[in-house]
């Protein structure tokens, strides 16, 4: 097993301060606190992401030389950087927006440009002719520091064919297959010390990709990957001493107008408010070994967290109703109790939950399911009415409906409107069973503040303080030349290790002048408390080699859309309960459930609703074009 620990000695890491470009410095400055045991520091770096339509969060850098900006989403699930490679992707005829909606095939998941099924007719890595990017592709070919990647040999190679192959699914099934690489990077970053900064990476290992169902590259913070590789850009800045643990926390944003914060290293106290709960990462089955390969199945790198239970609070009377503490997830006969284990992704712009605490919800908030849109469709005026609780035993995270309902837009992006004019909304929960087990997205994780301790395997998590974030940094462009001779896949480099890094913007941040940063030290979250709960240290979250479910619609539940209009019940003729079932072929969830019935109402009222999403043939057909490409 050849492990990403022996990659950072393959490079040199540098600080470019853009206030300064002739200066740079990793030095660190601390003091303690006065008001706890912990020690507060300026020298955590910060990046500031950008919010798309409220559903997923991207992060601009340039990589190699000549510089290429690109922008690659967030992925808190998965460790790989990987960008999209010209071998097999194209820049999008017209833009096409970062979290567009999603079809069928694709759920909850950031699926956009990329058919799920064109990889079943894929014979190589980049024969794919409908692959199209809208935030930047690479050119390896280009960039005179970019060299493909032999583990074999340890060594740099110029053609691909002679580098080490990849593919890989992650747990929310996007798939990646391409070719381990490596290039310079430079990565924006803020300082609470007022100073904004270029943290230059030499030869930074990274994904080569040439076949994907997404066509916007990740930039993974997590630890799971594929290959016994369980590292990622995080372990370079520990490398290099600028932080001391591979670990994180993360503010999002839920207003476009704003940017989200991804700090490395540490948290910011100034984030969250009430208690910030502890939990350990819950253990992952595989049942199938098509997304965690080693070890039986058997994962423990994955950002999980115990759901104990979910309920509503209205904003009008003060009320507040828990939903029943057992559910039925569709997936089996049997019934299954909270807490129930619920994987973190932020990725995916839905919430998936068990099938009937979905019901409870749609009963609350008067929800109809739409089977032309497989979504459950709200009137958007519920944004303000109250909260949705989801409970983590003594930690409870109240979010706002209004995060949780997304504008719905027909196929050709027209509102959607009840039949009164009333606009229409998504409700941005899925049943779990769509999936094979619980998945909390963006939606929930952008009303809480999370910080990651990958190295213990543990999270926290807290309510968001809701303000505004300062000012973000600007991306540096540097315009460096290149000395590369692009001819083809054997072409010749020439590779400068000691290249200056110089930047051409500079943006100076206002912060606070009193402290709130602390870092993450080795077994400890700053201020993180224990959870009370007794009973999760057993749970494990399966994700099951196939997926049966049946559930059934009541006809009053239904809605219908029709020349933009949502007709509900009644309203629409010769309509009779519908029976969705669902045969899904490897990867999946956690097992059982019972049905929990509606508690007391506290905004309104309607009956059954469900949907159905994603084949997953196409895994196995990737499979099959994998081991064809090798």
């Amino acid at each position: 097993m050849i492990l990403w620990s022996i990659i950072p000695f393959l490079f040199s890491l540098t600080v470019i301060n853009a206030n300064d470009s002739n200066h740079t410095t990793t030095s660190t400055s601390s003091t303690t606190s006065s008001s706890s045991l912990y020690t507060t520091t300026d020298s955590l770096p910060t990046l500031y992401l950008t919010n798309r339509e409220n559903k997923v969060y991207d992060y601009q850098l340039t990589v190699g030389d000549p510089n290429v900006t690109m922008k690659l989403r967030l992925d808190v699930q998965n460790n790989f950087c990987w960008l999209p490679a010209v071998d097999g992707f194209t820049t999008c005829a017209t833009t096409t927006t970062a979290a567009t909606t999603t079809s069928s095939s694709s759920g909850g998941s950031d699926i956009s440009s990329v058919s799920s099924s064109s990889a079943s007719t894929a014979s190589t890595a980049g024969s794919l002719s409908d692959a199209c990017a809208s935030q930047g592709i690479y050119d390896i070919y280009n960039s005179s520091t970019g060299y493909f990647w032999s583990f074999s040999d340890g060594d740099e190679k110029t053609n691909r064919l002679s580098a080490t192959p990849i593919f890989s699914i992650f747990a929310n099934y996007i798939y990646i297959a391409g070719y381990y690489a490596i290039d310079d990077f430079q990565f924006p970053v803020s300082y609470e010390n007022d100073t904004n900064t270029n943290i230059f990476v030499d030869t930074m290992m990274f994904i080569n990709t040439n076949d994907s169902n997404v066509g916007t590259g990740g930039l993974g913070v997590g630890l799971v990957s594929d290959n016994g590789l369980s590292s990622n850009f995080i372990s370079y800045m520990v490398q290099d001493e600028l932080i001391s643990t591979n670990s994180y926390s993360l503010a999002l944003i839920n207003n476009d107008s704003e940017y989200a914060e991804l700090i490395l290293g540490g948290i910011n106290k100034s984030k969250y408010t009430g208690d910030f709960t502890l939990f350990d990462f819950i253990p992952v089955l595989d049942e199938s070994m098509s997304i965690i390969s080693e070890n039986g199945g058997y994962s423990n790198d994955y950002p999980s967290i115990p759901i104990s239970g979910l309920g509503v609070t209205s904003n009008s009377s003060g009320s507040s109703v828990k939903f029943s503490e057992s559910y039925n997830d569709q997936l089996t006969t049997d019934s299954g109790t909270y807490p129930k284990p619920a994987m973190l992704d932020s990725r995916t712009f839905y919430n998936y939950i068990p099938y009937s605490t979905l019901i409870e919800i749609a009963v609350e908030l008067n929800a109809y399911y739409a089977e032309s849109v497989e979504r459950w469709i709200v009137d958007c005026s519920i944004a303000n009415a109250g909260t949705l609780d989801i409970y983590f035993g003594n930690e409870t995270i109240h979010i706002p409906i209004g995060e949780l309902i997304y504008p719905a837009t027909s196929a050709n992006g027209t509102n959607l409107t009840f039949k009164d004019g009333d606009n229409a909304c998504f409700l941005a929960f899925l049943p779990d069973y769509q999936i094979g087990y619980s998945v909390l997205g963006t939606p929930f994780l952008r009303s809480v503040y999370l910080a990651v301790d990958n190295e213990n395997r543990q999270l926290a998590i807290a309510a968001l303080a809701m303000h505004a974030s300062p000012p973000p940094i600007k991306s540096s462009s540097s315009s460096s030349s290149s000395s590369s001779t692009t001819t083809s896949k054997t072409k010749t480099k020439t590779k400068t290790n000691d290249k200056q890094v110089t930047s051409k913007t500079s943006t100076t941040t206002s912060t606070s002048s009193t402290h709130s940063l602390y870092p993450i030290t080795s077994g400890t979250i700053p201020f993180a408390k224990s959870n009370n709960l007794t009973n999760y240290g057993q749970l494990t979250l399966t994700i099951p080699s196939s997926i049966n479910a049946t559930a059934t619609i009541e006809n009053s539940s239904i809605a219908f859309i029709s020349n933009g209009e949502v007709l509900i019940g009644t309203e629409v003729p010769m309509r009779t309960s519908n029976s969705l079932q669902s045969s899904m072929s490897a990867s999946g969830s956690y097992s059982s459930s019972s049905s929990g019935g509606a508690n007391a109402n506290a905004f309104g009222n309607v009956t059954d609703g469900v949907l159905d999403l994603f084949g997953m043939s196409w895994v196995f057909a990737c499979l099959i074009v994998f081991l064809n490409w090798l």
